[in-house]
């Protein structure tokens, strides 16, 4: 169950000096991070093909959930690790049932996801 934090505590500083769940996490998107996603984010609100957006994090790191026209399951999720593997980037970018792959930075997670909206659409 989701814990209820009082709007007084909600800054992040003192919800982490508090023992909250952003002290046991510590992996976040930076402001410049989150100022990128949101960009794209935006984009496709206006375009009509994204709708809303969820942020999470836990031990393993953050995550930004996109979700589409009435879906309930994210669309992509866009995901921060703490401790990346060996082969593995700090960024991973998935869909529903597939990983679409691992970037070291932010930029190139977010271009796997760019890549992937752009179809070709024949003459017909």
């Amino acid at each position: 169950m989701a814990e209820f934090i009082p709007f007084e505590r909600a800054d992040r500083r003192n919800w982490a000096r508090s023992g909250g769940p952003m002290e046991r996490a510590g992996t976040f998107f930076d402001r410049r991070e989150l100022q990128r996603i949101l960009d794209l984010y935006s984009r496709q609100v206006m375009a009509g093909e994204w709708l809303d957006y969820a942020i999470g994090w836990d031990e393993r790191g953050a995550e930004f959930a996109i979700y589409g026209r009435l879906a309930q399951m994210p669309l992509y999720r866009i995901l921060k690790r703490a401790k990346p593997g060996k082969r593995q980037g700090r960024f991973q970018v998935s869909a529903p049932g597939q990983l679409l792959g691992t970037a070291a930075s932010l930029d190139a997670a977010l271009e796997l996801i760019e890549r992937r909206r752009l179809r070709l659409v024949g003459e017909g």
